[in-house]
């Protein structure tokens, strides 16, 4: 009985890295004798390993009723393949961060899916680009797999590690200066450390509110630095009032005329070209004000200054207005009414303001008297906003003229002289006055026989008599 030849064909096997072996095999398509089952007939072994890779399968004839050829299933060997594949893992990275400018944080990650033998501990690791130096935003972390026997797939790895920004604290400083002055130099602080020796002016803009003109503005911060929060405490810039001294020139002008021009100098500081006039004065006196002193008032009118003045009390004068007065010269006669004594101004002469007439302002009034002769008009007043000159005038009263007839007399030689009469034939005497004249004649008791003249004599100064009838009367 010789030996049953038959060719085995060993089929190729795979398990995962970690798993059991699975289960050697072969087939044969020859016919065996008496149903022995193949696995009396041969021995399959693998070739020793675990990790990764492929293993031949070796066949052995463990029957001596047959001889056996070995195969494989692609029919180019004899032997047959085992395949220990790779062992698939998820690992799923944690989300990892820091603060810009400090160390990169520790790197973790879990597995998700699958498995890894605990023999093998961490079979992988974890790295990103980021740096304690990289600036804000989101990085990679990159897993790799340090051990052959695996195959890892890295879940949650894109921008997965954050670096994020460093939150500092930044007071900005009050800050002042004078207006029309170059403005401070814009200046803050921090008690928070800054990354990488970085200064705060790297990291910081500083900016005061627009404006030049006297008054307070916001300085505010702003962030330029995008690896930073920085939170603000505002600063205030203050820009103060120029300060000058305004010296007001005294001023004066005659009561009645229009106020003169009110001027001053700048006399300490000074005012920016660009301001022109920063002031106004004002005065209550007026062209009808009394005479007297008054103040000049200045005012700002430019809130960027602060101005003071000076030399502003009764600094304005209104003087009295000169006039000269010429006092017309009147006549009347005696015993008549006076004549109403009247004034004008004289040639050049500056005159009464505001309506005013020489009679509402000055008062004249004749020498006391009322006989015949001459007296001085002289004038007065009492308002002192006038310096009042006059020259005076003459009132002149004239002698009253009447004509007195004298009545013709007779008497017999050697009696008395008769009484002397005459009449007022023109004119008038006064009532008071009573006679004013005297008749007187050469005739006497004792003259001879003949015609003699009667002579009238005024007694009264104030009366200029003339005599009618006189002779042979």
């Amino acid at each position: 009985v010789t030996k049953r030849a038959i060719t085995v064909v060993i089929e190729d096997k795979t398990s995962v890295y970690g798993n059991a072996l699975a289960k050697l095999t072969a087939t044969t398509t020859d016919d065996v004798a008496n149903a022995d089952g193949i696995a009396t007939i041969v021995a399959l072994t693998k070739d020793e390993g675990a990790t990764v890779g492929t293993y031949a399968i070796t066949g052995k004839c463990v029957s001596d009723n047959y001889t056996v050829t070995f195969t494989n299933e692609s029919g180019d060997s004899q032997n047959g393949t085992y395949t220990v594949i790779k062992r698939e893992v998820t690992v799923t990275v944690n989300s990892a961060s820091s603060l810009y400018g400090d160390d990169i944080a520790s790197l973790t990650a879990t597995v998700t899916e699958g498995s890894v033998l605990e023999a093998d501990g961490t079979i992988y690791t974890l790295s990103t680009t980021a740096t304690s130096a990289s600036n804000v935003g989101s990085y990679d972390i990159t897993g790799t797999c340090t051990n052959g026997n695996y195959s890892i797939t890295f879940d949650n790895t894109k921008g997965s590690y954050t670096v994020t920004k460093r939150e500092i604290d930044v007071t900005i400083e009050d800050k002042s200066s004078v207006y029309g002055n170059a403005l401070a130099e814009l200046t803050a602080t921090t008690t928070d450390d800054v990354a990488n020796g970085e200064g705060l002016a790297n990291i910081v803009t500083l900016e005061k509110a627009i404006g030049t003109n006297a008054g307070t503005y916001a300085i505010t911060g702003e962030c330029v630095d995008g690896n930073y929060t920085v939170n603000f405490t505002n600063g205030t810039y203050t820009i103060t009032k120029r300060e000058i001294t305004v010296t007001v020139n005294s001023a004066s002008s005659l009561y009645g005329d229009d106020i003169a021009s009110l001027t001053a100098t700048v006399t300490e500081g000074s005012v920016l070209e660009a301001d022109g006039t920063i002031y106004t004065l004002s005065t209550d006196a007026t062209s009808t004000s009394n005479v007297g002193n008054y103040d000049i008032t200045g005012t700002c009118k430019n809130d960027n200054y602060q101005v003071t003045f000076v030399n502003t009390a009764d600094a304005y004068a209104i003087t009295q207005r000169p006039v000269a007065v010429v006092i017309d010269d009147k006549t009347s006669v005696y015993g008549e009414s006076l004549v109403e004594l009247t004034m004008n101004y004289a040639e050049g002469s500056l005159q009464l303001v505001g309506g005013q007439t020489l009679p509402q302002v000055v008062t004249l009034a004749k020498a006391q008297g009322t006989d015949a002769g001459t007296y001085a008009i002289a004038g007065s007043y009492t308002d002192g906003n006038y310096d009042i000159t006059f020259t005076n005038g003459t009132y002149t009263i004239t002698q009253r003229a009447i004509t007195v007839t004298v009545d013709g007399k007779t008497s017999v030689y050697g009696n008395e002289i008769a009484t002397l009469t005459g009449k007022v034939t023109s004119g008038s005497v006064l009532a008071g006055d009573g006679t004013v004249y005297t008749l007187s004649t050469t005739a006497t008791s004792a003259g001879d026989v003949g015609s003699y003249d009667i002579n009238g004599t005024c007694i009264n100064d104030n009366y200029q008599v003339t005599f009618e009838n006189e002779t042979d009367s």
